[in-house]
């Protein structure tokens, strides 16, 4: 299956004993290109922790299993996230520019129906080292 965006929710939890600034976190969406443009524009609908301070970058790979591009969200500004805290939930998405559709079926990090359970397969990095999650 597939659609003209990939839609993803994510909600980032602070499960250790100490604050985290948030400018430290970059999470990792996986999945394919499939065909059509490789020109992508993000959109945030919604983040508490404000679209403003959230930023996207599209950075193709190769020899990956199910993955030749993950977005990666990088996000900005001096908040914090404190020990046992959560961003709250961030909804975002992305399309082609000519808005051929994406397949779902063959990414990576793509689960149908994610109710903010953990999902391994979406990665985040603190300072450059991953912390969650495997790579494809």
């Amino acid at each position: 299956s597939g659609a003209e965006w990939i839609r993803a929710w994510f909600r980032i939890l602070n499960d250790s004993v100490k604050t985290v600034p948030l400018s430290e976190l970059t999470l990792r969406y996986w999945y394919t290109i499939d065909s059509g443009s490789t020109d992508q524009y993000f959109e945030c609908w919604a983040a508490p922790i404000g679209c403003e301070n959230l930023s996207a970058s599209f950075v193709p790979v190769s020899g990956r299993t199910d993955a030749d591009y993950y977005l990666q969200l990088d996000i900005a500004g001096s908040g914090e996230l404190a020990a046992g805290a959560d961003t709250g939930e961030i909804y975002l998405g992305w399309h082609k520019s000519d808005w051929s559709p994406y397949v779902y079926d063959n990414d990576w990090s793509y689960e149908p129906f994610s109710d903010f359970t953990d999902s391994p397969k979406i990665t985040l990095y603190r300072r450059g080292h991953l912390i969650w999650g495997i790579e494809p």
